[in-house]
C-alpha cells in the first residue's frame, strides 16, 4: 500500500472507532485493535495523543471516568528507581476493560527536592533572627494604622467639604443628604 492509502485507512479506522465508542463499544474496540495492528504492520509508532486516546492492548477508547482512569505517576521504590538529571512527571492511564496501564511523560520536570536537615537548619535560623525584629515591627505597624486612619478621615471630610462648597443651593426645602448626615 502507498503511504497515502495507509494514512487514509488509519484515519478512517480511528474516526469509526471514536464514533462507535458510546453506541457499540465492542465494535469500537475491534476497529481500534485493527487500527493498532495496521500501525504495527507498517512500523508506524503511535504518538502520545494516540496512546492517551485508546488502549494499546484491547483498543478501548479511553474516556476518563467512563472507560479509563488517570493518576499521577508514582516513584519506584528501592533499587528500581533510577535517578536522572531531571526526572519528569508521568501520568498513568488505566484501562477499565483490560486494566492495562499506559505511562506518558508530561515533559514537566519535577520540582527539586530538599533535604530535611537543610530545612530544619533554615527554620532554626529564621526563629533566632525573627525574635529580635518582631516587637519593632508591631510598633511600626500600629503607628502606620493610626496614620492611615487619620489620613482617610481627613480625606473624606475634605471631599465632603469641597462638594458642599461647590454645590449651588437647589430649589426645594434647602435640605440635602449632607444635612441629614450632620450630628446634632
Amino acid at each position: 500500500m502507498l503511504p497515502q492509502e495507509i494514512s487514509a485507512r488509519l484515519k478512517f479506522l480511528d474516526d469509526c472507532a471514536h464514533l462507535l465508542a458510546a453506541t457499540a463499544p465492542a465494535t469500537s474496540r475491534y476497529i481500534m485493535s485493527t487500527h493498532h495492528a495496521l500501525m504495527f504492520e507498517t512500523n508506524i509508532e503511535p504518538t502520545e495523543l494516540q496512546m492517551m486516546r485508546a488502549c494499546g492492548a484491547c483498543g478501548t477508547i479511553m474516556i476518563l471516568g467512563w472507560g479509563a482512569t488517570l493518576e499521577p505517576g508514582r516513584k519506584a521504590k528501592g533499587k528500581q528507581r533510577v535517578e536522572a538529571a531531571e526526572p519528569l512527571k508521568t501520568m498513568v492511564y488505566n484501562c477499565g476493560i483490560c486494566s492495562r496501564k499506559t505511562r506518558i511523560s508530561t515533559g514537566i520536570p519535577k520540582p527539586p527536592g530538599r533535604h530535611g536537615k537543610s530545612i530544619s537548619k533554615s527554620i532554626s535560623n529564621l526563629k533566632s533572627s525573627s525574635t529580635l525584629t518582631i516587637p519593632q515591627a508591631t510598633t511600626i505597624g500600629k503607628s502606620n494604622k493610626k496614620r492611615s486612619r487619620s489620613k482617610n478621615k481627613g480625606g473624606l471630610a475634605a471631599i465632603l467639604a469641597r462638594n458642599q462648597a461647590s454645590q449651588v443651593p437647589s430649589s426645594g426645602y434647602g435640605l440635602d443628604l449632607i444635612d441629614f448626615m450632620k450630628k446634632g
